[in-house]
């Protein structure tokens, strides 16, 4: 059958005008539902959960919300939803497009079990009517079923989980440095340790040497404890020269991509001690400062008075000064009080003066006890041991100040020089 010529104006009109107004176009939800980042979580554990939202090309909504969406605080933390870039998907074989809204929350597992989700969205939907030159927009309410969902959250195997597990959940690296490789007895070294990577530290135990012997360990001291970075301090200070390795610091965690505890490792580190060089007696004490530098002595030219000196002579006569200054100060009460109040005078300074002599008294006693006299030619050694290289060597009489203590060993000071001596060389 042919169309005749009479036939085409009409039909052309037609198409024309189906081509200015369009069909009707009915905008529509496919699907909405949650989906978990990854499938499988672990308790302590970090997830995403992402809600998307399929609609028919070109609709749009607003005044998004959910109807009965509860949370269970003891399975699980969330944070709030937020909006990602809008996406083209293929459904249906291929058949059909579709556009994809998607809203992303961080979450952390704190528990083991399992919360359902049930749900409603309800939502303003725009769709478009009409095409070309004279389409709009029409909102419409509607509420629509969230595709039901389960938040299964799985508690770790205990097989292969090692004793020293931190608790972490992720994939995670450690990397740890010791202050200097080399040291005498008593000098300070600090560890600093570094756990970075994916996964929550924010729960995890901080990592420690798994042995230190012959070290003086302070407690450990965190620098920062982040979502994925853990960084700590820790203090040692060798004993004697037997103090040579710091044991390796390990990180046990759990890798949820293998399913499987992983150990990351650092260390041993080596301390390799080195002798100081003799100094002379008037060299005094060298100490190094957190600070800015100041001047250690108070000189006058033509002498070497130290500052280290005039605060031993102070300490020295201090049982005498403070008896001293007592009686001054009783002294002046008196002249003051005199004649207006002559006997609360007389009674302030009676009983400043025995206050004063009291305390001089104790400062007497305190400054005895606090050095020891040697009574034998005693050899100062440079560690705690009679195979230690001797330093030098103390006559009887000479008084010395203990440091600390190692077993039979004392840490003293003679005038500035310090070492190791016997116990039983010292004698009060």
């Amino acid at each position: 059958m042919k169309m005749s010529l009479f036939c085409w104006p009409r039909f052309l009109f037609l198409a024309f005008f189906l081509a200015c107004t369009g069909i009707a176009r009915s905008a529509e939800i496919r699907t909405a539902r949650f989906v978990t980042q990854p499938e499988h979580i672990f308790v302590n554990q970090s997830f995403d959960l992402y809600f998307e939202l399929e609609l028919s090309v070109g609709a749009e909504i607003q005044n998004l919300q959910f109807s009965n969406f509860t949370l269970n605080e003891e399975l699980f933390r969330l944070g709030s939803f937020e909006a990602l870039p809008k996406i083209q998907r293929r459904v249906e074989g291929g058949k059909t497009t579709v556009d994809v809204l998607r809203f992303k929350a961080v979450g952390q597992a704190t528990g083991v079990g399992e919360h359902p989700v049930q749900t409603r969205l309800q939502c303003q939907l725009l769709e478009r009517s009409g095409g070309a030159f004279f389409s709009s927009f029409a909102s419409r309410g509607v509420q629509f079923a969230v595709t039901p969902f389960l938040f299964r959250i799985q508690a770790l195997p205990e097989a292969g989980k090692p004793n020293d597990f931190s608790g972490a959940v992720g994939k995670f690296t450690l990397s740890a440095q010791l202050s200097s490789p080399t040291a005498q007895p008593g000098d300070i070294l600090t560890l600093s340790t570094t756990v970075q990577g994916e996964g929550d530290l924010r729960p995890a135990m901080s990592p420690v040497p798994k042995n230190a012997a012959g070290f003086k360990i302070y407690p450990l001291k965190e620098l920062t404890r982040e979502m994925a970075l853990l960084r700590t301090e820790q203090i040692f200070i060798p004993q004697a020269t037997n103090a040579v390795e710091i044991g390796e610091v390990r990180f046990s965690y759990f890798n949820p991509t293998t399913r499987t505890f992983e150990v990351a490792k650092a260390g041993p580190f080596k301390i390799k001690f080195v002798e100081k060089a003799h100094q002379p007696l008037a060299a005094g004490v060298r100490v190094i400062e957190t600070v800015a530098p100041v001047a250690r002595s108070l000189t006058t030219p033509g002498q070497g008075v130290l500052l280290e000196q005039v605060n031993k002579g102070l300490h020295d006569y201090l049982y005498l000064l403070i008896p001293s200054a007592g009686f001054l100060l009783a002294c002046f009460l008196f002249f003051q009080l005199k004649g207006t109040h002559t006997r609360l005078g007389i009674l302030l300074a009676l009983l400043v003066t025995g206050l004063a002599i009291g305390l001089g008294a104790y400062a007497h006693r305190s400054s005895v006890q606090q050095t020891l006299e040697i009574q034998d030619r005693t050899m100062v050694r440079f560690a705690p041991s009679t195979r230690a290289k001797t330093l030098f060597v103390l006559q009887p009489g000479t008084t010395v100040v203990p440091l600390e203590t190692a077993g039979s060993w004392k840490r003293v000071d003679a005038k500035g020089q310090r070492g190791w001596i016997e116990t039983s060389a010292p004698k009060k």
